[in-house]
């Protein structure tokens, strides 16, 4: 995508510059001798026409050049949040998972009246491991959705300067039309 918008820039630049150099030969060529001061004037006249062109083409291969980058940090920066959004609900869905499990391990060894103190040692450390686990969730819960928010603000972002990379496309091209349409209209108008 980058590469396309790229692209269309360079046609821009390269089309405005043709158009130029074609008016001003053309220009020169039907123009006669005796008409030197005209001829200088009209040269004159081109050649501002072109620097300005050239000048608004700069600033828009540059905008573009600068949404360009902003696009891409978005996006890696989006990418990344992603990934890291998914991590913690993996982690989340692991601990949740495990929590069951200690839960069924200490009512085993609740069960066992044999081994009553080793148990109860081992069922208090359980309970303990679960209160461990549901904070360590709960932590993991927060870190979600901080991650969520961060992550569509990302989003939002990306979609900002995706518009005003398409709107500054849309304003090259129509500075080309009006180029052309300019053109057009010159060319009518000579002899």
């Amino acid at each position: 995508m980058n590469d396309r918008r790229a692209s269309f820039l360079c046609c821009c630049a390269a089309l405005a510059l043709m158009c130029a150099f074609s008016v001003q030969s053309t220009h020169a060529q039907t123009a006669k001798p005796t008409d030197d001061s005209q001829t200088i004037q009209a040269l004159l006249n081109e050649v501002r026409l072109l620097r300005k062109t050239l000048q608004v083409t700069g600033l828009n291969a540059y905008r573009s050049q600068i949404i360009t980058e902003s696009l891409r940090a978005h996006n890696d920066q989006v990418v990344r949040l992603t990934r890291l959004l998914e991590e913690a609900r993996e982690e989340i869905e692991n601990i949740e998972g495990t929590i069951p499990r200690m839960h069924d391990q200490a009512k085993m060894l609740e069960a066992d009246a044999t081994k009553r103190a080793q148990l109860e040692f081992e069922s208090k450390e359980r309970k303990r491991d679960v209160d461990r686990y549901k904070t360590l969730a709960e932590r993991k819960r927060e870190r979600e959705q901080q991650l969520s928010s961060q992550l569509r603000a990302e989003q939002a972002k990306l979609t900002e300067l995706e518009s005003r990379l398409d709107g500054l496309e849309r304003e090259i091209e129509a500075e080309v039309d009006r180029q052309r349409t300019e053109e057009a209209r010159d060319g009518k108008k000579r002899p």
